[in-house]
């Protein structure tokens, strides 16, 4: 097997697929947070029909391996793992350098919050980035064809956004409509964007 191909496969999650979209009414909350978005660095032409970035990475791409300069990105990072390291901490790292660098000035970013939030890579985010934890399963929108039956489209976990930029309030006030909002109660030194 390639490393192509199996990295494809490593981004496919419990359900069989990556390619699962994140419901319209997060987009436009996350784009009135952050005036647009203009990067989605893990999408495919078919999810980037409801996210309407700029510029979007797909797999073929390898969002991993690209630049990320841009305003305002939008990252639902994929599930499962790559090589027993999960795929939502490597994404996660990566926004983070590209945040501290200077080269994303704001960033949404959407995980799971069900995969333990005693992980390392849940703890480099609370207290440091302003999130908010779902009050409800955020029922992804699956590739055509791939499950008619509802039950099967059931979700499986919670999720929660995180919030990269200098408008927490702003953030706070629009993402409160969809669970509870923890606040960023430190700063470890991290650059904070204009």
């Amino acid at each position: 097997m390639n490393s192509r191909t199996s990295n494809i496969r490593d981004l496919k999650n419990a359900q069989g697929s990556a390619e699962w979209y994140t419901p319209s009414k997060y987009i436009e909350a996350a784009r009135s947070v952050m005036g647009g978005i203009n990067l989605d660095p893990a999408s495919c032409a078919e999810a980037n029909k409801i996210v309407k970035a700029d510029r979007f990475f797909t797999v073929e791409d390898d969002g991993l391996l690209q630049k990320w300069h841009t305003f305002a990105l939008w990252l639902n990072a994929p599930g499962s793992t790559k090589r027993g390291v999960s795929n939502q901490a490597i994404w996660q790292r990566q926004l983070i350098s590209a945040y501290r660098a200077g080269h994303v000035r704001q960033a949404i970013l959407l995980i799971f919050n069900s995969s333990g939030t005693e992980t390392q890579w849940f703890q480099e985010l609370l207290g440091r980035y302003p999130l908010c934890l779902t009050d409800h399963r955020i029922k992804f929108i699956p590739p055509e064809g791939v499950y008619e039956n509802t039950k099967k489209n059931a979700p499986v976990h919670g999720n929660a956004f995180v919030y990269f930029g200098n408008r927490p309030y702003v953030f706070s006030s629009v993402f409160q409509q969809f669970g509870k909002i923890i606040p960023a109660w430190e700063t470890d030194g991290l650059r904070v964007p204009e």
